[in-house]
């Protein structure tokens, strides 16, 4: 019997409806995210705890563009 990855099946999801879930479930950062600009995906991004060396690997990392005048534009690029 082959194994259903509900993993990957969620995280596909994910990315195919992420404005409409940012939107729920964090609405203020999405109001000062230009998420119909697009959105891109990263494989996977390695974040090393310096300078005990502790490495965290995210699952899914997006890249969004800052809405024009938003408060957030000056440190989000």
């Amino acid at each position: 019997m082959a194994r259903t990855s509900y993993d990957q099946l969620m995280k596909q999801a994910l990315q195919a409806r992420f404005a409409d879930f940012l939107r729920l479930f964090d609405p203020a950062t999405a109001a000062g995210l230009d998420l119909d600009a697009g959105v891109t995906f990263r494989d996977v991004e390695t974040f090393s705890d310096i300078p005990q060396g502790k490495l965290l690997v995210a699952d899914i990392v997006a890249e969004a563009p800052p809405c024009p005048g938003s408060p957030r534009s000056s440190w989000c690029m």
